[in-house]
């Protein structure tokens, strides 16, 4: 997670590797998670670029079909969110699964929100999309939760904002940095990737 500046213009820029036993999902998840963090930084989806680079396992049955399934993982986050940039591009690797790196890239708004929490008697709020039974996020609902959040930083209500992996508590430790943060549930809440940790100073 970094910057750099384009053409005079101050860029986020957010890498991700994805791998592992369930190639479409890792790739899926990979590019969600890159793109959730820039829109927590009040950037708009359509305004997030990608670049990607695939390393392929060596010819086999079963590796060819995990690399397809992962470029198809890729695909599937391009076409939902009409992300632009390169095709990927690739490199031999090894026995090992495919991997893919994505970095987004995407212009900073004059005031990105930041991603640890501000306190001052703020609440910090849980939110993801509903999942259908395969554990893929329901895009329609998915957009309709990035329009709240839009909506809710246009209003000047997001005080802090961080995508979620499957450890809430590891990520809301990382977002109370230099605050105090009291988790008032009895209970650990579950996460996934697809879901956002949101301060507001609102219900």
């Amino acid at each position: 997670i970094g910057s750099c500046t384009l053409k005079g213009r101050k860029h986020a820029v957010v890498k991700t590797d994805a791998s592992g036993d369930e190639p479409f999902a890792a790739a899926l998840f990979g590019v969600l998670y890159a793109l959730l963090y820039c829109a927590a930084a009040g950037i708009s989806p359509t305004d997030v670029g990608l670049a990607c680079r695939l390393t392929l396992p060596r010819p086999s049955p079963t590796r060819m079909g995990e690399a397809l399934s992962m470029v198809l993982g890729l695909y599937r986050m391009q076409a939902e969110f009409e992300l632009h940039g390169n095709a990927p591009t690739s490199e031999p690797g090894t026995e090992d699964p495919p991997t893919l790196s994505v970095a987004a890239i995407a212009p900073l708004p004059e005031r990105p929100v930041p991603s640890t929490a501000v306190g001052g008697g703020s609440r910090i709020f849980y939110l993801e999309p509903l999942y259908t039974a395969d554990g893929i996020p329901d895009f329609s609902d998915l957009k309709k939760m990035l329009g709240y959040i839009q909506k809710l930083n246009r209003d000047g209500h997001v005080l802090s904002a961080r995508p979620t992996s499957r450890d809430l508590l590891s990520d809301l430790e990382k977002m109370s940095r230099d605050t105090t943060v009291e988790y008032v549930r009895s209970e650990p809440l579950a996460s996934r990737f697809g879901g956002l940790l949101v301060e507001t100073d609102i219900e």
